[in-house]
């Protein structure tokens, strides 16, 4: 009976991990369409300014993906819970629900991000000899806002009922895609942040289309109909209730960001010099490379988590998230520190040898990226937490966990720390970083600790009733 139980929790540790890598590696290649861009408009473009143009772009662009991808999380719980409840029925009404609202948000977003592009930039204080540039980067990204939406909805689709796969194999052709044009556009074309903005547009709806092509041949109730398309308008207020909180708190980060990115570009005045700029664009980038490999548990602890509740298993919801937090810290762990002793040739990937301001870009970059990558693990943990509380229906709580200590907190510390002359350094603006993210997470364990309370009674034959479950959802 023993050795039973030990295989199973060695199945569900195993099956996490599993789950997880095609979600890494899916995020790595999403990251690639944004470090592609930057490697060959710095490597290959002739203009010294155009990887600080993108890089000037990436919270405003970060912005908005962040709002799209977090909606999506809404969409994950539900499916899953339908798929855990094997209620047939209500995972088609989700799915089709879900892809619709994926269409008309995309499409609204799209409109807004056009509209607020060049305001957003003024009040960065994007630099004058790139602004032009990052203008029209983000112009053309904006417009693959629908496609972006579309994608990540249906990879959720795929998610909810435990394929990982998919979603990284459609990613992977549309990311050499990206990659193949980014070449053409400019080297062959002579082209600059404008050809490699381009590539990447079409390369999201190529993974778009295909994503929705491969729904439509599914044989299970997932199977998607373009007749079928409307709007349940019960299952789109379970899925908000869930998935606005995470879009919002997705967003609020990337408007902290864009205040600490305003500050940067603060500094790059100061010191008279582009470098700043573009070292902490290498620094952010290489972030997100943690940040999608630690991140990759948060989606397993979503999908199990969610899969669990519906079917009423209290002894794997709590294994999923011991087992969650696990993986995730000593993943971020290792990247971290290999990020870290690996700076300076990762810092020249990015920038061309003969440029004259190299080794400061090396020197800025190598900064920003010991002070953050040294804690980043704590940022999988929050996610975990994180994912484990929406998974369970309290999506509004860790938001404003997460709005306090990440965005309260970071505005606070810039506006009122940073200027102090003794913090008025790269340092003393990049600590916040990890400060916030510990906070976040011991206030997301204490949410944890008063929601189990109340979800998972001391009574060990007391079980998660439909009522419960209801009210959740």
């Amino acid at each position: 009976m023993t050795a039973c139980v030990a295989k199973k929790e060695r199945s569900l540790f195993l099956k996490l991990i599993l789950y997880a890598i095609p979600i890494m590696l899916t995020g790595l290649l999403q990251l690639l369409y944004n470090t592609a861009d930057q490697i060959v408009v710095g490597q290959f473009s002739g203009d010294p300014n155009a990887l600080a143009a993108v890089g000037s772009s990436s919270a405003l662009n970060g912005l908005i993906a962040g709002f799209c991808i977090g909606i999506t999380s809404g969409s994950n719980v539900i499916i899953a819970r339908f798929i855990g409840a094997k209620n047939g029925e209500g995972v088609s009404r989700a799915v089709h629900t879900s892809m619709t609202f994926s269409l008309l948000i995309g499409l609204g977003v799209c409109a807004l991000g056009l509209g607020v592009a060049k305001p957003m930039h003024l009040l960065l204080g994007t630099m004058p000899n790139v602004f032009d540039d990052a203008l029209l980067y983000t112009i053309i990204i904006m417009a693959g806002v629908p496609a972006v939406s579309v994608y990540n909805f249906g990879a959720v689709v795929f998610r909810a009922a435990g394929d990982s796969k998919t979603p990284f194999i459609i990613l992977a052709l549309s990311g050499l895609l990206n990659v193949g044009f980014n070449l053409f556009f400019v080297i062959v074309c002579k082209m600059g942040v404008e050809g490699v903005a381009i590539a990447t547009i079409i390369s999201q709806y190529a993974s778009a289309i295909v994503v929705v092509v491969l729904m439509m041949r599914l044989k299970d109730d997932r199977k998607f109909s373009l007749s079928k398309m409307r709007i349940d308008r019960k299952l789109l207020g379970q899925i908000l209730v869930i998935g606005v909180p995470s879009a919002v708190q997705g967003s609020l980060f990337a408007v902290s960001n864009m205040i600490l990115q305003s500050s940067v570009n603060m500094l790059g005045a100061s010191y008279n010099s582009e470098s700043v700029v573009t070292g902490n664009t290498i620094g952010t980038t290489l972030e997100g490379y943690t940040y999608v490999l630690t991140n990759a548990f948060y989606h397993a602890t979503v999908t199990y988590v969610g899969q669990f509740y519906g079917a009423r298993d209290k002894k794997n919801i709590k294994r999923t998230l011991i087992y969650s937090l696990i993986q995730s810290a000593t993943v971020g762990i290792a990247v971290s520190w290999l990020i870290i002793g690996l700076s300076e040739p990762l810092t020249m990937v990015f920038v061309n040898a003969d440029e004259k301001n190299i080794a400061d870009v090396i020197k800025y970059a190598s900064e920003r990226i010991f002070i953050t990558q040294s804690l980043y693990f704590s940022v999988g943990v929050m996610e975990v937490l994180t994912g484990y509380l929406r998974a369970l229906g309290r999506s509004i709580i860790p938001m404003f966990s997460s709005v306090f200590s990440i965005c309260v907190v970071r505005v606070l510390w810039a506006f009122f720390i940073f200027p102090i002359p003794a913090m008025y350094s790269l340092t003393g603006l990049y600590m916040i970083y990890p400060i916030s993210w510990i906070l976040c997470s011991l206030l997301h364990f204490i949410t944890i600790l008063v929601v189990s309370k109340k979800i998972f009674p001391k009574n060990p034959k007391e079980q998660i009733t439909d009522e419960q479950s209801e009210a959740v959802a």
